[in-house]
């Protein structure tokens, strides 16, 4: 995360740079809003609102609410860096998929010896497998963290390998395919239930979106690898086990409890909600309302739901159009191309991202997790950024 952190704020100081020099020459700078403007506006004022008028928040609480709305300047920060091309979008893109791909054979390894070179405290074995295997999670401490992050990246280099000029299976996919195939394998090792469900539903929504054929395909190939899976793999068919019987299941009962209570809380406070992420602190209260004991304190496990409980009503009116409108406007440039070309495969690539994003969330709070919001917002900037230099391109042959 501090990496992470850091190379934010240099892009940032970066970016503050090249505009002072750029201003100092008198050079043209190029400035297209992104058409997110206002459900981004609307849900930070409501996040705002919300921590200054909702009782009992306390100082470092709202520094902390208020500090989390810092992936807006990010956002903004890599969207003019790209729009401008001062940094070289498609030698970053790769760049981010060489060290990704590095990273998912650590974690492949990891899975089988527990490595974790990081942090000196003791690796656990998974607690729902038979056998002593661990959960992939690269070089971050959480697994869920690690999934929800790589399963963003991975859905891009398929949509490299879907939009190629070139035959699927052609040798020049080679890096592409090695690439998918081994973050895809990191991703399983993971044994996160809401990234693999994000991973299959995006995957196959541009398998469609490129030919029926080809969807038709993958989703036989994914019939056949779960059946192998289940069938060999006992850690895979212990998960989805246990999934499936989700009344003996501490984790998906928990869960479930989990959006009970934060739905009940969302009740008493519709309007500006009890403050973003502060719903931890009160939902013991709403366990013993409904089932009269203790049950597991955290997030909502839902990420719509965290919202919806943290800033009310409004505030989850604007981000719910946010999503919408990142998605709808991306799908609308995708469907102007017509020939297979790297914006093409971009945009392809940003639309199953989001459409795993959008899912993956349903389990997890996916945006307010540091590590992926930061692998989110930059691949969404990326995208808006071809987005719409293609527009000025369309509007300047007009």
């Amino acid at each position: 995360m501090a990496a992470m952190e850091i190379l934010s704020w240099l892009s940032f100081v970066l970016l503050f740079c090249i505009l002072i020099y750029k201003t100092i020459k008198k050079e043209t700078v190029k400035f297209h809003w992104t058409g997110l403007e206002k459900p981004i506006l609307g849900f930070v004022f409501f996040v705002i609102l919300s921590a200054f008028f909702v009782e009992d928040i306390t100082p470092i609480e709202r520094k902390y609410i208020l500090g989390s709305q810092r992936w807006v300047l990010l956002f903004y920060t890599y969207y003019f860096l790209f729009l401008n091309e001062w940094v070289s979008s498609k030698k970053n893109l790769q760049a981010l998929i060489i060290f990704v791909t590095l990273v998912s054979i650590y974690s492949i390894l990891q899975t089988f010896w527990g490595w974790d070179i990081f942090r000196s405290a003791p690796y656990k074995p998974t607690p729902f497998s038979s056998l002593e295997i661990w959960r992939a999670k690269g070089f971050f401490s959480n697994p869920i963290t690690y999934a929800n992050s790589i399963n963003i990246l991975g859905l891009f280099v398929l949509g490299l390998l879907l939009n190629t000029k070139e035959k699927l299976f052609h040798k020049e996919n080679k890096f592409y395919w090695m690439s998918f195939l081994l973050i895809s394998i990191a991703l399983f090792f993971s044994f996160t239930r809401g990234a693999w469900l994000g991973f299959i539903v995006g995957g196959l929504w541009m398998a469609l979106l490129t030919s029926r054929r080809i969807f038709l395909r993958a989703l036989l190939s994914l019939i056949i690898i779960f059946i192998t899976a289940f069938s060999l793999f006992t850690p895979f068919r212990e998960r989805v086990t246990k999934t499936a019987m989700a009344k003996n299941q501490s984790s998906v009962s928990n869960r479930l409890l989990l959006w009970r209570s934060n739905f009940e809380m969302f009740k008493d406070h519709p309007y500006l909600g009890v403050g973003l992420f502060l719903n931890e602190r009160k939902v013991q209260k709403y366990h013993y309302k409904i089932q009269d004991k203790q049950g597991m304190v955290g997030h909502a496990h839902n990420v719509y739901l965290q919202v919806l409980v943290g800033v009310g009503i409004f505030g989850f009116i604007f981000f719910v159009w946010f999503y919408g409108k990142a998605y709808f406007y991306l799908y609308k440039s995708y469907l102007q191309l017509t020939e297979p070309s790297f914006n093409k495969a971009i945009l392809l690539g940003s639309l199953g991202a989001l459409t795993s994003f959008y899912v993956s969330g349903l389990t997890e709070p996916n945006f307010f997790d540091g590590e992926v919001t930061h692998m989110f917002v930059f691949l969404l900037a990326f995208s808006y950024s071809i987005k719409n230099r293609m527009r000025s391109k369309i509007e300047s042959e007009a």
